[in-house]
C-alpha cells in the first residue's frame, strides 16, 4: 500500500493538508471530467486532488486537478459532503507508507454534514505513535 497525497484545505486563510478522500459528485454541472492522467499513479488512487475551503461555517470545493476540473471561478458549495475531515498538524511521529495512516503530533477533526461545519475537535497523539490522547 502506498501513502496517498493529501487534499488541500484552506482554513483561516492558511493552506494545509487534509488526510481524507472526499468524493466528487457524478454529473455535477460545474465539474468536468478531463483527459488528464497526471495524478494517475500509486500515490493518488483517486486520480484527482481537490482544494477545499471552509468559509463562514461551510465547506466549498475551489479547485480540482487530475481527471477533474471545476468550471468557473466561483467555489462550489460541497453540500454532498458528510464526513469528518482529518487535518494532520505538527511533526510526523510515525511515517506509514499506506493510505492516510501517517501519524503527526496532533489531528484536527472537522465534522461536516451536508457541507455545513457542525463541530471540531483536536486529538493530541502520543510520541510513540501508538495511542491518541483526547
Amino acid at each position: 500500500m502506498t501513502a496517498q497525497i493529501y487534499e488541500t484545505l484552506i482554513l483561516d486563510e492558511r493552506r494545509m493538508g487534509m488526510a481524507i478522500e472526499l468524493p466528487i459528485p457524478e454529473g455535477h454541472p460545474r465539474i468536468a471530467l478531463v483527459d488528464d492522467q497526471s495524478l494517475s499513479h500509486t500515490a493518488c488512487w483517486r486520480n484527482y486532488q481537490g482544494t477545499w475551503e471552509i468559509e463562514d461555517g461551510w465547506l466549498y470545493l475551489r479547485r480540482l486537478r487530475g481527471q477533474y476540473r471545476v468550471i468557473g471561478r466561483e467555489p462550489i458549495l460541497a453540500d454532498w459532503v458528510t464526513a469528518e475531515l482529518r487535518v494532520p498538524r505538527g511533526k510526523v511521529i510515525k511515517a506509514v507508507h499506506g493510505g492516510f495512516m501517517t501519524l503527526t503530533e496532533e489531528d484536527l477533526f472537522v465534522a461536516v454534514e451536508a457541507g455545513r461545519v457542525v463541530g471540531e475537535r483536536v486529538v493530541r497523539n502520543i510520541a510513540d505513535g501508538t495511542t491518541p490522547l483526547e
